[in-house]
């Protein structure tokens, strides 16, 4: 009698660890691809920030010329430079 109980509860241990080893390489392959979403995200968001910051130190130097010129300039010109100064204030301050 003996016997058969260990026989059975030996069974039983094995199908559990089956089913633990099955679901764990469930767990691990999911990661993996989670990792690799990640690090694809991650590319994007360098590519982004990278153009982000090309395009505010486009900005800033396309200021910086503007402004130079602001001494030759009559007084309509100089108050639209000034709302363009305004502009670009506001998107680098982003």
């Amino acid at each position: 009698m003996q016997l058969t109980i260990n026989k059975a509860g030996g069974k039983e241990i094995e199908e559990t660890a089956d089913s633990i080893n099955k679901r764990y390489e469930e767990l691990v392959n999911n990661l993996l691809v989670t990792i690799t979403q990640l690090e694809e995200s991650l590319d994007a968001f360098q590519q982004f920030h990278d153009l982000q910051k090309s395009h505010q130190d486009y900005q800033k130097q396309l200021w910086d010329r503007l402004a130079g010129y602001s001494g030759k300039c009559d007084s309509q010109i100089l108050r639209w430079l000034h709302i363009f100064r305004l502009y670009l204030e506001s998107v680098l301050s982003v």
